[in-house]
């Protein structure tokens, strides 16, 4: 196995991690609000998923530094490694916004945090869908990347529904706060998936011609 294809076996593992964090917070956003001892073990559980991820972000930028050669620009699979690690801090962070809300119940505003998690779980799938990809099929990468994108904007019309109308329905000026800021956290964190397509594509479109090359070579061969 090439270094390159070792660093991509590292990120996908950082992704896999990323969706089970995902999952958890789309669990904690449909207890929050009934069982608090619930909450808490899914917090924790969250905390130490995003350890495990600011470790392997430790480990593929060490690899990087070491490795003399790979086969596309490694300042492109570290800025992967970096989205990937700021992602699992404002999954944190909006885990443990969750825990202020505790008693909270508002129909309507629950509804849009399990939407917009749901959304946010289905965004982490389709980027390791793309990592486990990258080497080897950039069209079906160039799709995937394409319903990110739009995956992106429902995120975004989740946040300006609550913006807009809903949050002057909140009478507790702390769950207000508290609630932009979960929010914000889950539309950064789309906005993060959207930025990382580009580069994604960029990776895909040089393996792709690097594996062309090699193919071109062993027939000259």
């Amino acid at each position: 196995m090439s270094e390159t294809h070792r660093l991509l076996e590292l990120l996908i593992s950082m992704a896999e991690k990323l969706v089970r964090m995902t999952n958890l917070l789309s669990n904690l956003s449909r207890v929050f609000d009934q069982k608090e001892d619930v909450s808490q073990a899914i917090v924790r559980d969250i905390s130490d998923v995003e350890g495990l991820v600011d470790g392997n972000f430790e480990d593929v930028a060490v690899r990087i530094m070491e490795v003399e050669f790979l086969n596309v620009n490694p300042d492109y699979l570290l800025d992967i490694a970096k989205h990937f690690d700021s992602i699992s801090d404002l999954v944190e962070r909006a885990a443990l916004l969750f825990q202020h809300l505790t008693g909270f119940s508002e129909p309507e505003i629950i509804e849009l945090l399990t939407t917009a998690t749901a959304e946010i779980t289905q965004i982490m799938s389709g980027l390791v869908n793309c990592m486990q990809l990258l080497a080897t099929d950039r069209p079906e990468v160039e799709k995937i990347c394409e319903v990110i994108s739009e995956r992106e904007k429902v995120i975004d019309g989740v946040r300006e529904r609550f913006n807009s109308s809903i949050m002057q329905k909140i009478e507790t000026f702390e769950h207000r706060i508290w609630l932009k800021d979960i929010f914000s956290h889950l539309d950064q964190i789309a906005d993060l998936s959207r930025d990382l397509t580009i580069t994604m594509r960029v990776v895909a479109s040089k393996l792709e011609k690097q594996r062309l090359l090699n193919v071109k070579k062993i027939g000259k061969s």
